[in-house]
């Protein structure tokens, strides 16, 4: 991800950050520096992201203090920065977490890295750093949208798709399933770096994701799918079924509807124990699971 080492919480992520060195000089030349404007989606409550931050002048820094300013929606949490004297060419980390008393609001801040004894100064801004999650859906057009809980925002995030159908979000990504192109895909949050996961699926529709697979329906092919987030390892876990539509995953078991034969189903996350739960339905189609 562009060279910029970071760890993300539960759902939806954009932080853009702007690591810029205070002008003032002196003898010493030592020059902090760290990673260049980038954006991430919407972050949620309890985003975190790691900032390296390098020493390239020719000289090393006085011992580093990390100070975070503007906003008390971030806070600057563990890392080797702090106390640190960065050697040329060497580099520390700092986590910033996102954690706002106000989710759903816009929230700024600055990071701080000073090196005592010498003016030099460094500072990380992130703009734009919108909390909370989000609706997405994908419309016949061929897009894939966005727009707050509330319905406010409403964002074109990802066009020119064949004929999107499910969608899914997890941690970083959004998924869905191409019906016309017989495609799984993903995008970043925020709709940039669109990828194509898995090919020659047979008129996919629901999709499902948890923290290491993507599940879900082959509509064409009455089976039901899974794969690694990043497409590998794909594999039929449930075949057999009458027109497989929707898709739901929990921490223990998949769940789907199947149109043709009336039926949710469900079976555990390896494809064993396959059980039909309802029978007697009139084509049934979207499904989803929660915690109650």
């Amino acid at each position: 991800m562009r060279n910029l080492i970071r760890t993300v919480a539960v759902a939806a992520g954009c932080l853009a950050a702007l690591l810029v060195p205070a002008a003032a000089a002196s003898a010493r030349t030592a020059q902090v520096s760290g990673p260049v404007s980038d954006d991430y989606g919407s972050v949620t409550t309890g985003y975190s992201q790691v900032v390296t931050l390098t020493d390239y002048g020719g000289v090393a820094t006085w011992a580093l203090k990390i100070t975070l300013a503007r906003s008390a929606a971030f806070s600057a949490a563990a890392g080797t920065c702090a106390g640190a004297s960065l050697a040329p060419h060497t580099s520390c980390r700092v986590t910033i977490r996102h954690a706002p008393a106000d989710p759903g609001h816009s929230h700024k801040a600055t990071l701080h890295a000073t090196s005592s004894g010498s003016p030099i100064a460094a500072s990380l801004t992130a703009l734009r750093a919108a909390s909370t999650s989000h609706l997405y859906w994908a419309k016949n057009g061929g897009t894939i949208t966005r727009a707050n809980l509330n319905g406010t925002r409403v964002t074109r995030l990802v066009a020119r798709q064949a004929g999107p159908v499910g969608v899914a979000v997890g941690s970083s990504h959004l998924y869905w399933a191409d019906n016309n192109s017989g495609t799984i895909m993903a995008a970043n949050l925020n709709g940039t770096g669109v990828t194509t996961l898995v090919t020659g699926q047979q008129s996919p529709t629901g999709v499902a994701v948890n923290s290491s697979h993507i599940y879900w329906a082959s509509y064409g092919g009455n089976t039901i799918r899974k794969a690694n987030l990043t497409g590998t390892g794909v594999a039929t876990l449930v075949s057999g079924q009458t027109g497989p539509v929707g898709m739901a995953v929990n921490s223990s078991h998949i769940y789907w509807t199947n149109l043709g034969g009336g039926t949710i189903v469900a079976a555990n996350l390896n494809g064993t124990g396959v059980t039909t739960l309802v029978s007697g339905q009139l084509l049934p189609e979207g499904v989803a699971v929660g915690p109650q």
